[in-house]
């Protein structure tokens, strides 16, 4: 038994050997006006065309085209988005990895508080936190460049995604430095030595950073009632640090 497809495929063939055999009949053999021959030809001409069209699987080709533009064109009808995220990467940026003074931030703060907690005894989780920092921080920044580089040319659906979702696979990275801040931390008080001012600077940080990640969160579902695909991410808020020993 012939497979479905290669039937179809053996009678298109044979449409268009037959289109082609009676257009050339027609020209040279029948004895009738011009424009009933032209008129007769072109239609052969269309019918071989379109088999041909058929035979070849143009038609699915084109119509995945066709589809792939309209969806590559869906982010270009927003430029609303493109705004807030351009504003939303700064942020996490500066609340991540600049070092502002009088801005909380990760690599500020952060550094301060393990520097300080490991001012005396054991520093393996003060170099583990400086590495971890110095490795998301340069993620972030290949993130960051590919992003400013891409605000020369019109963006693509599928590139604005894959931007959203290595932002939200950052933020996942990110909490594991947090989770060594709450370890120290707790070596630290089940020492006592764990400054107030620790405390107060961590929650400072933690605060402006849950409200960048709120925010972010926000974006990425917006962005997916727009154009669909999924760019959310499961990223834990930052957690306050132990200040006293638990019952």
């Amino acid at each position: 038994m012939i497979p479905s497809q290669e039937g179809t495929r053996r009678v298109t063939v044979e449409v268009i050997v037959g289109a082609l055999v009676t257009a050339v009949f027609v020209l040279i053999f029948l004895d009738i006006p011009i424009l009933v021959k032209t008129i007769l030809v072109t239609f052969l001409g269309i019918v071989g065309v379109l088999n041909f069209v058929a035979l070849t699987q143009q038609t699915n080709r084109l119509r995945s085209r066709l589809g792939q533009r309209r969806r590559d064109r869906l982010i270009q009808k927003r430029p609303d988005l493109i705004s807030e995220f351009g504003s939303l990467i700064n942020k996490i940026r500066r609340i991540l990895y600049e070092r502002t003074s009088g801005r909380p931030s990760l690599a500020l703060d952060g550094a301060q508080i393990m520097e300080q907690l490991t001012k005396e005894g054991d520093k393996t989780l003060r170099l583990e936190f400086t590495e971890k920092l110095a490795m998301a921080n340069a993620e972030y920044e290949q993130i960051y460049q590919s992003y400013a580089n891409h605000s020369f040319r019109a963006w693509k659906t599928l590139e604005y995604i894959e931007f959203l979702r290595s932002i939200s696979s950052h933020l996942n990275t990110v909490a594991y430095i947090f989770q060594t801040v709450y370890r120290q931390s707790s070596r630290s008080l089940m020492n006592n030595a764990f400054p107030e001012e620790c405390r107060i600077q961590w929650e400072s940080f933690k605060d402006e950073y849950n409200l960048v990640l709120h925010d972010w969160k926000a974006f990425t579902e917006k962005s997916d009632q727009s154009v669909g695909y999924g760019t959310a991410t499961q990223a834990e808020k930052a957690k306050p640090i132990p200040f006293q020993m638990s019952n």
